[in-house]
Parts: structure tokens; sequence; C-alpha cells
């Protein structure tokens, strides 16, 4: 046998010499059950919860708007309302009392009670006088107000120099009803 066979056996023992052992874990007292485990998926990022809109507050905003901005309303011949053009003017103030009729008005219409404007003399027991009713399918209830600006009537009584307060009501409709949202505006002097 050739004296350099040894040669590559003999490099061979000397690295393998060379290798330390890899240390088993050192025993512990915690159960297997305890013990940190590495998953393959990673862990999900907290998610923002969504917050509910505020769609009585959209509507008094939008409302607002327009009164500030000004508009022009067309003619409603049936209340002998000409057509006209209403210079920029004050915000409309939140009443709570007029708020909790428009609301409770809203509420009915949504519950299967019909749609309709609300009876005079209870609108007026509770300081309101005009009143802007609406509903609408699959839209943002915050839609009634570009509504309200398109027809003449529900434009005037919006814009009107003599309300200084408003409530407003906002309800979603029963899984049954054909409209989604119906919306409900009281207008006050005081």
């Amino acid at each position: 046998m050739p004296r350099f066979a040894f040669v590559p056996l003999a490099l061979l023992a000397l690295l393998l010499a060379a290798c330390e052992p890899t240390p088993s874990p050192a025993p512990t007292d915690t159960p297997a059950s305890l013990l940190p485990t590495a998953t393959a998926t990673p862990t999900p990022r907290p998610t923002a919860t969504p917050q509910p809109v505020d769609h009585v507050g959209a509507v008094l905003v939008q409302t607002n708007e327009a009164r500030l901005s000004g508009a022009a309303c067309g003619s409603y011949p049936s209340d002998d309302l000409p057509a006209m053009e209403y210079p920029p003017g004050a915000a409309l103030r939140l009443s709570d009392g007029l708020a909790s009729f428009a609301q409770a008005h809203a509420d009915r219409m949504a519950g299967a009670s019909g749609y309709g404007h609300s009876p005079r003399e209870e609108r007026r027991a509770v300081g309101g006088n005009g009143e802007n009713i609406s509903r609408v399918r699959n839209l943002p209830p915050a839609t009634f107000v570009a509504n309200w600006l398109e027809s003449a009537g529900h434009c005037h009584n919006m814009m009107n120099p003599e309300w200084v307060s408003v409530g407003v009501g906002v309800a979603k409709a029963g899984a049954d009803d054909y409209w989604s949202w119906y919306g409900v505006q009281v207008f006050g002097r005081e």
C-alpha cells in the first residue's frame, strides 16, 4: 500500500477532532408546554376599530355649510315661493328638543309607520316650524342635504333666514324595508 494513502484519512481525522461538539440544552424545570415555540406565521398587526359614523352630525355640518355659503332655490308654486337666491347666512344651532323630536319621527318612519311629515301640532308643541324629510336607498345619509338642496321646497326650508335652530334625526330602516335610511330636519325660530 502506498504511503500517501493514509494522508487523506489522517486529514479527515484531524478535521473531525477539531470540531467542537454541539452542546445539548441544559435541563430545565419548566414544562415543555410553557416554553416558547417558533411559529410559521407572523402575528397579525392589530387593526383600528371602525368608528360609527355620526350621520346626524354630518347632516348638521352640511346644512350649515350650505347656509354659510348661500344657495339658489327654485320656485315652489304650491307654497307660493318664487325662485330665490339666498345670500350667505347664519349657521343653525342644534336644539336638543327639536333633535329629540326629529329623531323620534325618523325612527317612526324607519319602523314601518309610513313615510310622511310629522303632525304640525306636535311639531309646533316642541318649537318646530318647518320640516324636511327624506329617505334614500343604498346611499349614505349624507346625501339627504344634497337632495334637499335640489328640491325647491326643501331648499327654501333649509335656507330660510327666520330659522335659528334645528333638530336632525337619522334612522336606519329594517332589513325588510325597501328604503335604507330616513332623515328628518325640524327647524325652529328659537
